[in-house]
């Protein structure tokens, strides 16, 4: 079953549990079905695949709700591209029936649930799915800036763990918004939160607007969403 993210207004965001795939759905596309034969992991073909259904799925009710095609497309016409003809990673977007659909995605997984957005092409968009049980404070020393480990305070073992995921989960969101581009530096980015609210967030020098950015814990994980396209008037699912 998935859950709605509260999302800018602009973007559309979801998230569900990994489930399991005992055979390759018919949904895939030519390339998708090569991709995901390549997957030897069973556990991470289980993400890949559920993370491109929730995001396939994003894209054909946009594409409804915008009245560009009177009909849903099927599934398997909808292609999130995610590499270059030379196999190389790029930022993933939706193409339709072969055509671009000018819409950009986002993609984050765990080992037991995955994190998904939809949003124009022009905008820049970033998700990222932080499990709580994977952050360990000690070894965050290296990525937490001094004001972000201020923000924690007298905060108990458990709620700082929490407070950290979500702060990872942030930069992780803001680097694939923002700076993607050039290689990942967790203390280049700094997020101020504040019981569960961004209070501000800098990256690479560049001051990130709060109201851009989304967060949320579901099942003792850390969610966080930004976009910028436009500004943003009220959280939509």
């Amino acid at each position: 079953t998935p859950s709605t993210v509260p999302a800018p207004r602009a973007a559309s965001a979801s998230t569900r549990k990994v489930q399991r795939w005992t055979a390759t759905p018919e949904w895939l596309s030519p390339s998708e079905r090569i991709r995901a034969g390549g997957i030897s992991r069973e556990s991470s073909r289980d993400a890949w695949l559920t993370a491109r259904l929730a995001a396939k799925r994003l894209v054909a009710t946009r594409l409804a709700d915008a009245a560009i095609d009177a009909a849903r497309p099927i599934l398997s016409e909808i292609e999130i591209v995610s590499r270059d003809p030379s196999g190389h990673g790029v930022r993933p977007r939706a193409v339709v029936a072969g055509r671009d659909s000018r819409m950009t995605v986002s993609i984050s997984h765990s080992g037991s649930r995955v994190l998904v957005a939809v949003g124009p092409a022009a905008g820049s968009l970033g998700v990222d799915l932080t499990p709580v049980y994977a952050i360990e404070m000690p070894a965050s020393r290296w990525w937490l800036t001094d004001a972000e480990r201020e923000d924690a305070g007298s905060l108990d073992a458990a709620a700082a763990a929490a407070h950290a995921a979500g702060v990872w989960s942030v930069k992780e969101a803001v680097y694939k918004a923002r700076l993607s581009d050039e290689p990942f530096r967790p203390r280049a980015i700094e997020a101020r939160l504040r019981q569960g609210r961004i209070t501000a967030c800098v990256a690479a020098g560049r001051r990130v607007t709060p109201s851009a950015i989304r967060t949320c814990w579901l099942d003792n994980h850390a969610l966080a969403l930004v976009h910028d396209g436009e500004p943003v008037i009220r959280a939509a699912g």
